[in-house]
């Protein structure tokens, strides 16, 4: 009975895929049916999580609130009973029911309230993500996994780190229409949000909105979608050569190194997306990209504002943070004679603690790069409290208490006036920051190396503490590092966005 439930379903989810949509609920609903009638209780959870899958797609497409939460459930009782045999792939699934209550959502309700159904989908695809291996790549687990948390992201306004989540998907599966096509429509929206590089974004829109209409494997709704999105950016090039400035006219110029530590830099922070920029490989070879081009944009004649040149200077000093922070990380990679010599003549005693430890400049500069990553998030919440005029207590503007109580999940009312996607992605990415978010454990090692001790080691032993002293692996410490850059990379670029929206974008719409 359970092989037939489960062919039964399979064919439900391919009419599904195949536009069949009432004979895949006729179908979804016989196949529930039957899975509830079976008598054995393992048999009766095994036939409920088969058809699971097809609940979701299928009530996704109905709008039906009941029958995702029917599949959520019967996927709980899977994964909590111990049935589950694949747990990535099966918290992936229940990412995938969370992810359709979200489409019940009225537009843009997300401005006001990070509902429980999106942080617990952001949590369900990071916990799947990172447990996934080479079978799950191979069969397509992963690639596709990474592309519906880039979408989910994106429903927020996390377009920034949606774009990551879509090459690390195209990494796993560089021919992935989704991916490809989202991609594309994530870098068409950048590319009007940053002058002087428009143009090469557009062009790598166009890549990828062309690659992803050829593949195979894309639904015929998503074809569509990108057909359209491509049509709307060959329009622009159309009337570009009409207007006597074609599209290849924009000359990027990037940086060039002028020595090896530039050099090193350069393919550091490229290869660990800590550039500001969306994107960090171009053109059909996907040669690296150089650069921080995202700035501040204001209408013409306003340039001897006082209140925009604070705003100028308020971010100039974040990317400076920001950029040092970037060097405190890559000079802790780098062999240096220069740190070398620092470290000379210092007398450093290895404590008997049964394994090594690190110790140095280049430890202390890899510590700094974290600590320096969580100051750029304060100084951008500062950057927000002076812009919208809060009422926030001074000793309260930082990145996870400038929102108000962030427990709730509901944006304070000093932000009342200035909603928009960009402010909001910030206040998700606090939450996950938060007490009890995924990316707490980042908030907490800034803490222990600002004002404690950490031990810094390479030992294969699960060693998390020497007493009440903090011990992380060297590598493991370094990745969170990457990490924090990348997270404050992120915050940044939306706080230029968010800035841009206001003074630059809501100004033009209103003339």
């Amino acid at each position: 009975m359970l092989d037939s439930l489960h062919e039964m379903t399979e064919h439900a989810l391919e009419m599904y895929d195949s536009n069949e949509l009432e004979s895949a609920v006729a179908l979804t609903t016989k196949a529930e049916n039957v899975a509830n009638s079976l008598e054995d209780e393992t048999d009766r959870v095994t036939g409920r999580y088969y058809v699971s899958l097809a609940l979701i797609d299928v009530g996704a497409e109905l709008k039906d609130e009941s029958m995702i939460r029917r599949a959520i459930e019967y996927l709980k009782v899977w994964i909590h009973g111990d049935y589950s045999i694949d747990l990535p792939n099966d918290l992936f699934n229940l990412a995938n029911g969370y992810y359709a209550l979200l489409s019940l959502d009225p537009p843009g309700s997300f401005l006001d309230v990070d509902t429980e159904n999106h942080q617990l989908a952001r949590r369900l695809y990071r916990m799947a993500t990172s447990g996934m291996t080479q079978e799950h790549a191979a069969r397509g687990t992963a690639s596709t996994a990474w592309t519906n948390y880039g979408n989910l992201l994106d429903v927020v306004g996390r377009n920034v780190e949606a774009l990551s989540a879509y090459d690390e998907a195209l990494i796993l599966k560089p021919d992935l229409g989704m991916a490809l096509g989202n991609k594309g429509v994530a870098l068409r929206y950048f590319a009007v949000v940053m002058p002087g590089y428009s143009h090469l974004l557009y062009h790598e829109s166009i890549r990828a909105l062309e690659a992803a209409i050829q593949q195979q494997d894309l639904p015929e709704l998503a074809r569509l979608k990108f057909v359209r999105a491509l049509d709307h950016i060959n329009d622009i090039v159309k009337h570009h050569q009409q207007s006597n400035t074609p599209m290849d006219r924009e000359q990027y110029e990037g940086i060039q190194p002028k020595d090896d530590f530039q050099a090193f830099l350069c393919q550091f922070c490229a290869a660990n997306n800590l550039f500001l920029s969306p994107v960090s490989r171009v053109g059909k070879e996907e040669t690296y990209f150089y650069g921080d081009p995202l700035h501040l944009l204001f209408m013409s004649g306003r340039t001897g504002d006082n209140r925009l040149n604070k705003y100028i200077w308020f971010l100039n000093e974040i990317k400076q943070e920001y950029v040092l922070g970037r060097y405190f990380l890559v000079q802790s990679q780098y062999e240096s004679a220069v740190i070398d010599a620092v470290d000379e003549g210092v007398t450093l005693v290895q404590p008997e603690f049964g394994f090594p430890v690190f110790f140095g400049t280049n430890i202390q500069l890899l510590q700094s790069a974290l600590r320096q990553a969580v100051a750029v998030l304060d100084k951008v919440a500062y950057f927000l409290y002076d812009y919208c005029k809060l009422n926030t207590k001074p000793d309260r503007i930082s990145f996870l208490k400038i929102w108000g109580d962030l427990g709730t999940g509901t944006i304070q009312k000093g932000f009342k006036n200035y909603k928009c996607g960009h402010l909001f992605a910030l206040f998700t990415l606090a939450r996950d920051l938060y007490r009890d978010g995924d990316w707490n454990t980042l908030i907490e090692d800034r803490g222990v190396v600002t004002h404690r001790f950490i031990i810094l080691h390479d030992s294969q032993d699960e060693t998390e503490s020497v007493g009440d002293i903090p011990a992380r692996h060297l590598s493991d410490f370094l990745a969170n590092t990457v990490f924090a850059l990348q997270i404050a990379r992120a915050a940044v670029m939306y706080l230029i966005m968010f800035f841009n929206h206001f003074e630059y974008w809501k100004p033009i719409h209103k003339k």
